[in-house]
């Protein structure tokens, strides 16, 4: 599943003043409030642990050659600081941020240019047996078109981390509030650890087509 970023009407040209002025008070507001709330989780020792964790799990997966992190082989990349935790703090999302600083990208047999987008990977995450477990696959990859902020240098991790954590809020807080929105902690965990396993085999269906190379 993959969203495109479109430029930020906050930041950008609103069709309808109005809307743009009650909708941008509205996510300004909800920022404040989670980057409170973020200063507070820091101290807490759950937040070093979930984060140590999802790095400690990214490294195995790459020094497994897993196809499923194909880009974490070839972008510079970044766990953002940002946990987005549920209110027991026994689940959370977090992002990865990746910036494209490859010269040319392949995107055909003849066609050969530059990357013209960034991404930003959302992670699911909730604790099993008294271990944090992560989840990467069928969970919304945000593709960062470069030119809707007017750049063709990757973007910075900075720009992606505020990215990131507005597209996040829209549904990790109730429509304007600040209060968590628990309904995306709901899952079925037989059906998204039944997909981890595909994503964890490299032999899987679900990497038909892929280049060998990659």
């Amino acid at each position: 599943m993959q969203k495109i970023i479109n430029k930020n009407l906050c930041g950008g040209i609103s069709f309808a003043v109005l809307f743009s002025f009650f909708s941008c008070k509205g996510q300004n507001a909800q920022m404040q409030c989670y980057s409170d709330a973020l200063k507070e989780m820091k101290k807490k020792p759950v937040y070093t642990i979930v984060q140590t964790a999802l790095k400690d799990t990214l490294t195995a997966w790459t020094d497994k050659k897993l196809k499923g992190v194909w880009s974490l082989k070839h972008f510079d990349w970044k766990i953002d600081e940002a946990v987005f935790f549920s209110n027991k703090e026994d689940k959370a999302i977090l992002l990865i941020l990746e910036r494209d600083t490859q010269k040319i990208v392949k995107f055909g047999q003849n066609d050969h240019r530059p990357p013209s987008q960034d991404q930003i990977e959302t992670v699911f995450a909730y604790i099993k047996n008294g271990r944090w477990q992560f989840y990467t696959y069928t969970m919304p990859v945000m593709a960062v078109v470069r030119s809707n902020y007017g750049k063709t240098a990757p973007m910075s991790f900075e720009e992606l981390s505020q990215i990131g954590r507005k597209e996040t809020l829209h549904s990790y807080y109730k429509q304007n509030s600040c209060q968590i929105n628990l309904k995306i902690f709901e899952i079925d965990e037989a059906e998204i650890e039944a997909t981890h396993l595909k994503f964890l085999d490299n032999n899987s269906a679900i990497y038909q087509g892929m280049q060998e190379d990659q």
